[in-house]
């Protein structure tokens, strides 16, 4: 079976289903399937959008993603007082671990939150195009 058959096979037993169905079993075998499609089309509307192709009803929204250092060493040179306190193990804490130890203003400018992309639901179906 394909992933194409498997995604509709679980969403036609998904509509069926009731919380005394004992197909529920079925229907979560089904889940890598179901996930991995998502992800294919997630992946290829994302590209279809990053490349100016318009979607209706879809758009490109900007979230922050987890704060990341922008040079290690300056931060192990700058919060040095804080001896192995600055260390999982082996590996550098992250800004948000450090700043409840050592606090905002100390690490402030040391690190990043990225802007990252992800396909959202428009609001308002028609933004975007004219008329």
């Amino acid at each position: 079976k394909t992933v194409k058959n498997l995604v509709e096979e679980f969403f036609e037993m998904a509509k069926k289903a009731t919380k005394e169905d004992l197909e529920f079993k079925k229907i979560y075998e089904k889940r890598d399937a179901v996930i991995a499609f998502l992800d294919a089309l997630d992946a290829h509307i994302k590209q279809e959008l990053e490349s100016g192709k318009a979607i209706p009803g879809l758009c490109l929204e900007e979230y922050s993603g987890r704060r990341r250092w922008i040079d290690t060493g300056l931060v192990i040179e700058k919060l040095a007082y804080l001896k192995d306190k600055i260390y999982e193990p082996r590996q550098l804490k992250t800004p948000a671990q450090l700043e409840r130890i050592a606090g905002k203003s100390n690490i402030e400018n040391l690190y990043e939150t990225p802007k990252l992309k992800r396909v959202a639901l428009r609001t308002n179906i028609f933004e975007g195009f004219a008329e």
